[in-house]
């Protein structure tokens, strides 16, 4: 048998990454616009300037970081691989639907059915693993949960509505708002998670 050694990581160290990516990101939008690359009025489509791809590589790290600090938050007594496996592939789904928000939906029944069975496996995958992951006796992941619900509800219903015909503008409030919704982290912080679920 395998010696097991338990280690448990700072809340801080997990939420670190995710809020330094927020600040990058913020500063390459705020440069595109202040290059003129994109407004407020800038059809969200394919043929965006190359500062703009910029930003979208760093806003997927976000997504990424994002997914990691709210799965950790709502698992307990699981590895940190699994965590991170885990946030990776619910990363893949999302940002297989926000590179799709970019081009039209012109395609035909073929190209249809081949996105709902991507889909449909990237569902049926990942949310039973994600609610296995969920520690339900702990109020704070049930909370936390539920704000990522939301969170990743928000952002992939309306990338998958933009096809290339939303602004800049509105793609940007979407994603403003779903990291604002994360200021969760802060009040988990402030209470404890681990002080809470010992309850």
């Amino acid at each position: 048998m395998a010696d097991l050694d338990v280690v448990e990581i700072d809340y801080i160290v997990l939420v670190m990454p995710f809020a330094l990516l927020v600040s990058v990101t913020s500063l390459l939008w705020v440069h595109s616009i202040k290059v003129g690359d994109m407004a407020v009025d800038t059809t969200w489509d394919a043929q965006m300037p190359e500062s703009v791809y910029v930003y979208e590589v760093a806003y997927y790290l976000e997504v990424w970081s994002m997914n990691l600090s709210f799965l950790a938050v709502m698992s307990s007594e699981r590895s940190l691989l699994e965590v991170h496996f885990a946030s990776l592939a619910l990363t893949l789904m999302v940002v297989y639907v926000l590179a799709q928000s970019r081009h039209p939906a012109s395609y035909g029944l073929g190209e249809h059915a081949a996105s709902m069975l991507v889909g449909c496996c990237f569902f049926s995958i990942l949310v039973p693993l994600w609610l296995d992951m969920l520690q339900t006796a702990c109020p704070v992941a049930l909370v936390v949960c539920g704000v990522h619900f939301f969170v990743l509800a928000a952002l992939l219903t309306f990338h998958s509505f933009a096809r290339g015909e939303s602004t800049a503008g509105q793609i940007l409030l979407v994603r403003l708002t779903c990291t604002f919704a994360c200021a969760t982290h802060l009040a988990v912080y402030a209470s404890g998670r681990n002080r809470v679920c010992a309850l």
